[in-house]
């Protein structure tokens, strides 16, 4: 699983406070005067929001709120518009919380919704996905279960209020041995290689409640003993975003780096960068970035960073630049 939330956001969910550090208020003061008066010192905005770790942006959006009793990224909705406008909006809250707006805004019609709400919700802890529903709840006072019902449908329905119970089994070497990823490798290859037509319920139900380190020994086995593993078996039997759905999540176990890669790179693969895809894995992934580069660069021989800026312009790439010269913040990583 991928797991994103530094220990301080865990924490601050737990305990329900607002912590702070020298400079913060400053820093707060800075941001309003950057707001006033005609015009946006965009440039102030970029140098004061974007070099910040995932704990320090947490520790600005709470403390600006205690301070001015107004949402930061209510002000600078106001004073920005465009990609730039929705990146900066993204470093306004705490990473649950961008999560939550990314997916309301996916939900109200923003850029391709799938395209957003697979990395967001597939191959997530059950403790992260536990906080990210807190957020949403908190922020729009709507389960997300009952929001994605309202506004998906079909198998890709199913899928995602599957992830969003987090009902992922906790790893148990007793309970998932070898037996059981046999046992369920095979019951795997009975529902779609095995037949004619696809029975999609063993899938949801295998691959969507596996521990990872079961997932993996299921791999193994299926691989072993036929001709694809279980990527390439989903890729035969399921399609369109429901396929994409099901291969996130396996591959976020199987091998979470080579997958962020690979979503990086789609971002800006073809004609034309995907910039709400982009922006939202930046600010996603930034405590895993330093990692995530280096195996890029192994896999595709090429610098991310500077991917990325010959893939962007002006005050976008500006901001983009600036968190990704930001330090590295204390993610568990993928």
């Amino acid at each position: 699983m991928i797991e994103l939330y530094p220990r301080s956001i865990h924490d601050r969910y737990i305990k329900k406070i607002c912590g702070s550090k020298s400079g913060v208020d400053a820093v707060c003061q800075e941001i309003k005067k950057a707001c006033e008066g005609v015009g946006t010192n965009e440039t102030k905005l970029i140098e004061l929001l974007g070099p910040r770790s995932l704990e320090d942006r947490t520790m600005i959006a709470c403390r600006y709120k205690d301070l001015f009793k107004v949402d930061l990224h209510d002000l600078i909705a106001e004073e920005t518009s465009g990609d730039f406008g929705f990146l900066l909006q993204l470093l306004c809250y705490p990473l649950p919380q961008a999560e939550a707006f990314a997916i309301k805004e996916a939900l109200a019609g923003f850029g391709t919704k799938e395209d957003i709400l697979i990395p967001i919700l597939m191959g997530r802890t059950n403790d992260e996905m536990l906080i990210l529903k807190q957020a949403y709840f908190d922020m729009y006072q709507e389960d997300l279960g009952v929001a994605i019902a309202g506004d998906l449908s079909n198998d890709f329905e199913k899928i995602m209020k599957t992830v969003v119970q987090a009902n992922v089994q906790q790893y148990d070497a007793s309970i998932h041995t070898q037996a059981r990823a046999e046992a369920d490798a095979k019951r795997l290859f009975d529902a779609g290689e095995g037949r004619l037509g696809t029975d999609e319920s063993p899938f949801y139900k295998i691959l969507l409640t596996s521990p990872p380190e079961h997932l993996m020994k299921i791999n193994e086995v299926y691989k072993s003993g036929k001709s694809k593993d279980l990527v390439a078996a989903i890729d035969s039997e399921f399609s369109n975003y429901e396929k994409d759905a099901l291969i996130f999540h396996v591959r976020s176990a199987l091998n979470a780096l080579d997958l962020i890669c690979d979503h990086f790179h789609s971002s800006m693969a073809g004609f034309g960068t995907k910039e709400y895809i982009l922006s939202c894995d930046i600010i996603r992934y930034q405590g895993a970035f330093t990692r995530i580069a280096q195996h890029y660069q192994q896999k595709y021989k090429a610098i991310l960073k500077k991917r990325i800026l010959e893939e962007t312009s002006a005050e976008y790439q500006k901001l983009l630049e600036s968190i990704l010269n930001a330090p590295a913040s204390q993610a568990s990583g993928a």
